[in-house]
C-alpha cells in the first residue's frame, strides 16, 4: 500500500496493463484488463501465474487489485503446507488401474525413502498396531462389500491413523465401481 507502481511491478511496463493505469489516471475511468500472465521472481526462481487487474482512480493515486487465476496451484501450495505441518500425507491406490499416487509428504509421514517408490497397499496394515487392524480390516471389508466410502482411525501413544477407503463411481457405471483409492493418514 502507498507503493510506487514499477517498484511493486517492475515488468508492467511498457504493457496492456500499463497503458490501461495510464488511461485510469488521465480519464478517471476504471480499467479492467483481461487475464494475463505476470512472471515475477521469487527467491531467484522465476514464476508465471495469470491475473486480472483492476484500477480506479482516487484523486491522483491509483487503487488497485489484482485477482490470481491459478487458485489450483495456491491451493495446491496450502494443502502441502497443512499436510507437512500436520505430518499428515494422503495416498491414493487406484485398485483399477493399479497405479499408485503418493506425494512427498506421504514418504516423510511413513518414514519411508522415496528411492524405495510407494508402499504397496497390501504393506499398509504393517503399518498399525495390532490392536487396530479389525478397524482397517472392517474398514476395508465395507468398502468391498458395498461400495461405500467408511473410515476408522486407531490411535496410540506412539501414533495415530486414519484410513478412509472409497470408491469412485464409473462415468457410465454403477454407484458401487470397484475400490479405487485409500488415504492413509499418521501422526507420531
Amino acid at each position: 500500500m502507498g507503493r510506487l507502481l514499477l517498484e511493486t511491478y517492475p515488468t508492467i511496463a511498457g504493457t496492456a496493463v500499463w497503458d490501461g493505469y495510464l488511461e485510469t489516471l488521465t480519464t478517471g475511468t476504471t480499467y479492467e484488463g483481461e487475464p494475463f500472465t505476470y512472471q515475477e521472481v521469487v527467491a531467484g526462481v522465476a514464476r508465471k501465474s495469470g491475473h486480472s487487474v483492476r484500477a480506479s482512480r482516487l484523486d491522483d493515486h491509483l487503487i488497485v487489485s489484482w485477482l490470481r487465476h491459478d487458485t489450483s496451484e495456491r491451493e495446491t501450495r496450502r494443502l502441502s503446507d497443512m499436510q507437512r505441518l500436520g505430518n499428515l500425507g494422503w495416498a491414493s491406490w487406484n485398485l483399477v488401474t493399479d497405479t499408485v499416487t503418493w506425494p512427498d509428504q506421504v514418504y516423510a509421514v511413513f518414514d519411508r525413502d522415496p528411492a524405495d517408490g510407494p508402499m504397496a497397499l497390501e504393506e499398509l496394515p504393517d503399518t498399525w498396531s495390532p490392536k487396530n487392524l479389525p478397524a482397517l480390516a472392517s474398514a476395508v471389508e465395507r468398502l468391498l462389500g458395498t461400495g461405500r466410502r467408511s473410515t476408522r482411525h486407531s490411535g496410540s501413544s506412539a501414533r495415530t491413523g486414519c484410513a478412509t477407503c472409497g470408491s469412485s463411481p464409473r462415468r457410465t457405471g454403477p454407484s458401487t465401481a470397484p475400490p479405487s483409492g485409500c488415504t492413509a493418514s499418521s501422526r507420531t
